[in-house]
């Protein structure tokens, strides 16, 4: 059959963050293909989407399948036979051939696939192929929510629950045990953890549906072109972070507004440390005697700069966190509330909170 190599580049594209570089089973790191669906599966996701690449099933090398079809001119030849893929370009007086060989054996992961298909189907019939009663929309701030949430989430698993983001009800919380991030969104979703190494994967989706399975393990996100990701959810409890996030007594401290050329200075002298992990870096910011400083330090290195600007504020605060992350904040809300008692900066807009510990500032030796 004639296919456009754009066409399934794209669609790849869509399931990339369901590719393993390394797995258990080798349909791990493949693409898996079966009745018009493309598929992925790395542990934590299973990425879908619609793709005719002819009846027959298989499941060959990603990286392989991938640059094959690099290669392959706008318009080429895919033959889908029982044993291989293959692949022809045809020239003015040359005709180019490649194949590869399917996986042999029974493929775990498109049996999951199917069975995946299998229950939306039967839900849809259930309820009379209603797909609102299936799917429920997701609020429209989802995404600013998990962006400005899933940074503060612990790094590792060690720490349990503290490596997921938080859903309850209307409010999106994660934290490190030290800072922590709280959004409260326009409308309420079912309650449960995802684990942060999984957001930026949903993001990129750009769902505007979500199911949760009865049995509260199984989450499906789902978009306007039918792409899908199924994703586990994480058992175990999540402390109440919100209640110290949202707690009322910020409400009463004086409001400190930040001024508007802070964003720039912190783009500006973070990108000497930008591939720096957020907890590896520190900011420190002062303004004292009409002088702006913001300064980052790691062990690699440093950045500072200095403004001078009419602004009447004294203030000096350190927080350990990356400049990308530090910027989302900013970006949202230049509003902070110091809270010296319990020594945390907070930094407060309609809809957001976000805690940090202040911290001796570092000084580079």
């Amino acid at each position: 059959m004639e296919v456009q190599r754009k066409t399934i580049l794209d669609a790849i594209e869509k399931i990339s963050c369901g590719l393993a570089t390394n797995g258990v089973l080798p349909e791990m790191m493949n693409i898996n293909y079966e009745y018009g669906v493309l598929v992925t599966y790395n542990g934590p996701i299973m990425a879908m989407t619609d793709l005719d690449l002819g009846e027959a099933a298989f499941s060959v090398p990603a990286a392989k399948f991938i640059n094959t079809v690099k290669t392959m001119p706008d318009t080429f030849q895919l033959l889908n036979t029982e044993t291989a893929i293959e692949f022809t370009a045809k020239g003015k007086k040359s005709k180019t051939n490649f194949g590869i060989a399917k996986h042999e054996g029974e493929n775990i992961i498109l049996k999951s696939a199917d069975s995946l298909q299998t229950y939306i189907e039967e839900q849809n019939d259930k309820n009379d192929h209603d797909e609102s009663l299936l799917w429920d929309e997701l609020p429209l701030d989802f995404e600013t929510g998990v962006k400005l949430c899933m940074f503060s989430a612990a790094k590792t698993t060690n720490l349990g629950t503290l490596s997921c983001l938080s859903f309850n009800k209307d409010c999106i919380t994660s934290s490190d045990n030290m800072r922590i991030s709280a959004y409260r969104m326009e409308k309420e979703m079912d309650t449960f953890l995802l684990p942060a190494s999984v957001c930026a994967s949903i993001l990129q989706l750009k769902p505007k549906y979500y199911h949760l399975q009865e049995d509260g393990r199984t989450l499906l996100f789902t978009n306007d072109e039918n792409d899908i990701l199924c994703i586990r959810t994480v058992s175990g409890d999540y402390p109440n972070y919100s209640a110290i996030a949202f707690d009322t007594k910020y409400e009463e401290k004086e409001d400190l507004i930040l001024p508007e050329e802070i964003i720039d200075m912190v783009k500006s002298v973070g990108t000497v440390n930008a591939d720096v992990q957020s907890a590896e870096q520190y900011i420190t910011i002062s303004l004292k005697d009409s002088v702006i400083t913001v300064e980052t330090t790691h062990q690699s290195g440093w950045g500072k700069q200095e403004v001078e600007l009419d602004y009447d504020l004294d203030l000096d605060f350190c927080v350990s966190t990356g400049c990308p992350a530090f910027l989302e904040i900013l970006k949202h809300s230049a509003q902070i509330k110091l809270t010296k008692d319990d020594n945390r900066l907070v930094f407060c807009s309609e809809h957001y909170r976000h805690v940090l510990p202040l911290l001796q500032a570092k000084k580079e030796e």
